[in-house]
């Protein structure tokens, strides 16, 4: 990264505010804009939440690892520990994670679209395509 550091923390936080903050203004209709009023305040918020949030979250993380921070300190059962929360999902990611492969096998062996079939049955289109 290039600059000083808080523009640094400034450019990471500004990507997800552009980006989730213009998705989340976007949606047509939406009750956050006819409750709040004036609607430049309700934009602004909008997207200075995932901003702060990804600025922050940067700022924290680098404290947290960098050399001599309390993570890389921390013994390995404290900072393995949030691996278990990842427990409760892993066997529903790994049904997802199966099924997804299944899926994909069997349209890979199912009829390929464009395939040529016989022209010999009848009821068939005139190309052979259909």
């Amino acid at each position: 990264m290039i600059g000083p550091r808080w523009f640094q923390i400034l450019s990471i936080g500004l990507g997800p505010a552009v980006v989730v903050g213009g998705v989340l203004v976007h949606v047509p209709g939406g009750v956050d804009f006819t409750v709040l009023q004036p609607v430049w305040l309700s934009i602004v918020l909008f997207m200075a939440f995932p901003g702060t949030y990804a600025a922050l979250l940067t700022v924290l993380a680098e404290h947290y690892l960098k050399d001599g921070g309390p993570f890389m300190t921390a013994s390995i059962s404290l900072a393995g520990a949030p691996l278990l929360l990842w427990l409760p999902i892993a066997p529903g990611f790994g049904l997802l994670i199966l099924s997804l492969l299944a899926f994909e096998a069997i349209r890979r062996t199912g009829p390929q679209q464009g395939t040529r079939r016989s022209t010999t049955q009848p009821g068939r289109g005139w190309r052979g395509w259909d």
